[in-house]
């Protein structure tokens, strides 16, 4: 009988954990701009992956990964720099 006790309560166990663990709810995604520090480099690596990967979607986050190039248009020319005279 005791035996039977402790089978019936693990697997009473086992049934509340893995409902416990259910997909959750659809959301919507939160929005986030990342803006490198500059260009694309090794430092970089993990958060290309997790994009590539949907780490940061099973997160709950819609990331926009920004270079600091594309902050202007390209069409907008820089400011003009006045010439050094001698």
């Amino acid at each position: 009988m005791k035996r039977l006790s402790l089978i019936v309560a693990i697997l009473m166990f086992i049934v509340l954990m893995t409902t416990a663990c259910g997909s959750p709810t659809a959301k919507e995604l939160i929005p986030v701009k990342l803006m490198l520090d500059w260009v694309p480099n090794t430092n970089h690596t993990g958060i290309f992956v997790a994009q590539a990967k949907g780490y940061f979607k099973e997160a709950g986050l819609a990331v926009d990964i920004i270079q600091p190039g594309e902050v202007y248009p390209e069409s907008r020319s820089p400011p003009a720099v006045p010439p050094i005279s001698a």
